[in-house]
C-alpha cells in the first residue's frame, strides 16, 4: 500500500478503521492537480486498498479518501479536516455483501476480489445447499480395478462457479465452519456409499480442526447409523496436522473410530517435517504417498528410491500404500514396481458426481475411458 504513495505524502489511520492519504506539501498538491500523475496516484490508492480482513466473523473494509490539503498550513488543521470527512456512499465498513470491494470495482472497472466474496459467502453456502460432493476412484494397481471412492468437496458458488476446497478450507477452519461443513460431508457421503456395491469402500477427508472438536467420533458413528453403512466400508483420511502438538483429543477420537472397524489413512505422506515419526504414534491402516514423489518417479531415481523405501517400511508395519497423483502410464507402472498396492489419479479416474460413475450407477451407460496398461 505504501509503495503506491509518493514519499512526500502520508497514509494516516483514522477512526472506524478507514485509511486516508494527505498530500503533505501544498505546492505538490497544486502541481499534481495540473498533471496526469494525480490520476495515477488515485488509481494506485484505489487498487492498493483492495484487501479485506476477517475479524470475529465480520468483514471490516478499508476505505481510501484523498485529501488535497493545500489550504491547511498545520498538521493539526489537516488532522481535524480528516476527522470531519464522511466516507463516500457505499464505501462504509460494514459486514454487508459487496461493500468496498464493489465500490472499488465500480471505479476501477475491475471485478470484486474472489477471495473477499468467498470468505463472506461461506457462512451461507451450507444453508443454501451450495456444497457438492464428487467421487474419485481408488484402484488396485495389480488389476486396475476400482475398489473404492474418495469423497471430495466442491462449492458450487452462485457467482464464481465450482470452487475447489483449497480456496476455502482455510477460511472454514479459521471461522470454525469446518465442523458443520465436515459433518455434512460425512453424512452425505455415507448416505451415498450405502447405495453402492458392498465390495466398494468410501474414503472421507477429515480436517485437523474437525477431529479435535468435541463430538467428532459421535458424529461419525451417527452418520454410519443413519445411513446403514458398515464401519468396515469407511475410511477416514487425516493429515499430519491432526496429530501435531500431542493432540490427545484427536488421537483418542481416531482410536475410538478405529476400534469399531473404521480404517484410518495418513494423507499426503512425506510432505511434513516428521512423517515417519507419526507411524510410531498411531497405528494407521494406510498411507498415501504425496503426489510430489509420484510426479517425477519415472525419470528421477531419487523419487523412486524414496517411494521404494516408504513402501518397504510400511509393509513391514502392516500398512497399505497408495500412490497419489497418477496421471501417466509410466507413473502407474513404476509406482506398482516400487511396491504401491493402490493408486489414485486422473489416469485411473476423474473426480465426478456419483451419478456419472458407471460402477455406482450401473443402469447408466458407461462413460468412455482410456485403456490402461498395467504392469504384470
Amino acid at each position: 500500500m505504501l509503495k503506491t504513495v509518493p514519499r512526500a505524502d502520508l497514509i494516516a489511520q483514522a477512526k472506524k478503521g478507514t485509511q486516508r492519504s494527505i498530500l503533505s506539501d501544498p505546492l505538490t498538491a497544486i502541481v499534481a492537480a495540473h498533471v496526469l500523475a494525480v490520476g495515477t496516484l488515485l488509481l494506485g490508492l484505489l487498487v492498493g486498498v483492495r484487501q479485506l480482513y476477517l475479524v470475529s466473523g465480520a468483514l471490516l473494509a478499508g476505505a481510501v479518501i484523498l485529501l488535497l490539503a493545500s489550504s491547511y498550513r498545520s498538521w493539526g488543521a489537516r488532522a481535524a479536516a480528516v476527522e470531519d470527512i464522511d466516507l463516500p456512499l457505499g464505501a462504509q465498513a460494514s459486514p454487508s455483501k459487496g461493500g468496498l470491494s464493489e465500490a472499488v470495482a465500480s471505479i476501477t472497472n475491475t471485478p470484486p476480489c474472489p477471495e473477499v466474496a468467498l470468505q463472506h459467502d461461506l457462512t451461507d453456502a451450507l444453508a443454501n445447499g451450495e456444497l457438492r460432493l464428487v467421487y474419485q476412484p481408488l484402484a488396485r494397481l495389480s488389476s486396475g480395478r476400482t475398489i473404492g471412492y474418495e469423497a471430495l468437496l466442491r462449492w458450487d458458488h452462485p457467482q464464481f462457479g465450482l470452487i475447489l476446497p483449497t480456496r476455502f478450507i482455510e477460511a472454514a477452519e479459521t471461522s470454525g465452519l469446518i465442523v458443520p461443513v465436515g459433518a455434512w460431508v460425512m453424512q452425505a457421503a455415507c448416505q451415498e456409499a450405502a447405495r453402492w456395491d458392498k465390495t466398494l469402500f468410501l474414503s472421507v477427508n477429515a480436517s485437523a480442526v474437525q477431529i479435535a472438536a468435541p463430538g467428532f467420533a459421535d458424529m461419525v458413528r451417527a452418520a454410519l447409523t443413519e445411513s446403514g453403512l458398515s464401519p468396515a466400508r469407511l475410511e477416514i483420511e487425516v493429515t499430519e496436522t491432526a496429530l501435531l502438538d500431542d493432540n490427545s483429543t484427536a488421537r483418542d477420537a481416531l482410536r475410538d473410530l478405529r476400534a469399531i472397524g473404521i480404517r484410518i489413512a495418513l494423507d499426503d505422506f512425506g510432505m511434513g517435517h516428521a512423517s515417519f515419526s507419526y507411524l510410531l504414534t498411531f497405528p494407521f491402516d494406510k498411507i498415501k504417498i504425496d503426489r510430489k514423489f509420484i510426479a517425477d518417479i519415472a525419470w528421477r531415481p531419487e523419487s523412486r528410491t524414496i517411494v521404494e523405501a516408504v513402501t518397504g517400511m510400511a509393509h513391514k508395519l502392516g500398512i497399505e500404500v497408495l500412490a497419489e497423483g497418477i496421471e501417466e502410464v509410466d507413473q502407474l507402472v513404476i509406482a506398482k514396481l516400487a511396491g504401491c498396492e493402490l493408486g489414485q489419479g486422473l489416469l485411473l479416474g476423474e473426480p465426478r458426481p456419483a451419478e456419472e460413475h458407471y460402477r455406482l450407477r450401473p443402469t447408466q451407460p458407461p462413460a468412455p475411458r482410456r485403456k490402461l496398461a498395467v504392469a504384470a
